[in-house]
């Protein structure tokens, strides 16, 4: 709708003309919705974690977790990201249990 005036980008976050919002305003937003519908609190910034892991324990290569989530070193994601889930936790005790029968 903006037209010529839209100011391509590859932020996620813009205003009606394309350019990018100022970078506390998803957070805040994120704060209000959460309120609202009586979720836990947690950070706006946690659902990039909660992305990436659910995204690793689905089986997802690491490699291309790293490259949705902007990483150039997939090391970065595998020691920020790559969190160990207690249905990981348990299943590496039963594999490591059958391996040794």
């Amino acid at each position: 709708m903006a037209g010529s005036e839209w100011h391509d980008s590859d932020y996620i976050f813009v205003n009606e003309f394309g350019n990018p919002i100022n970078y506390s305003t998803p957070t805040a937003l994120f704060a209000k919705t959460r309120k609202r519908a009586g979720l836990r609190e947690q950070r706006f910034h946690d659902l990039r974690h909660f992305h990436a892991t659910v995204l690793l324990e689905a089986g997802t290569p690491l490699h291309v977790v790293a490259q949705r989530l902007g990483h150039r070193d997939a090391m970065t994601t595998a020691t920020t990201y790559a969190h160990v889930t207690n249905q990981q936790a348990e299943n590496a005790s039963l594999i490591f249990a059958k391996a040794v029968e």
